[in-house]
């Protein structure tokens, strides 16, 4: 299943070492450092799925999240939020704001592709 993907994470070894993962799995990755470059990518290239950090240097996952719900461009792409808080209240905060998963790091590879995979297939159906 090739989908495009849109990582967004502060850290770049973490939006490096997601993108040769993703590649390899026959994705084709896109990156982001920040929520208002994760914003203008999702408006523009319309990504099949994104990964989203809870914590970002300009705002927060949420906040982003937020956003992206809000914009009729956006609103339906699926968003997996991840995170090095694994605390409940985290967790219920990212599902409240509209994310389909929350994964906390460090997350399996398999689980993370599998929900993927899912969440893709669900939105070509």
């Amino acid at each position: 299943m090739v989908g495009r993907i849109l990582i967004v994470d502060d850290v770049a070894t973490n939006r490096i070492v997601l993108k040769v993962k993703l590649g390899a799995a026959c994705y084709r990755p896109m990156l982001a450092a920040d929520g208002a470059g994760c914003l203008a990518i999702a408006r523009a290239e319309a990504p099949d799925l994104i990964l989203l950090d809870l914590k970002l240097p300009d705002m927060s996952g949420i906040e982003v999240l937020r956003h992206l719900r809000e914009d009729p461009t956006t609103r339906d792409i699926p968003v997996i939020m991840i995170s090095a808080m694994s605390d409940p209240a985290s967790r219920l905060a990212a599902l409240a704001a509209g994310a389909d998963e929350f994964m906390a790091k460090p997350y399996d590879d398999l689980l993370l592709m599998a929900r993927m995979r899912s969440l893709l297939r669900a939105r070509e159906l």
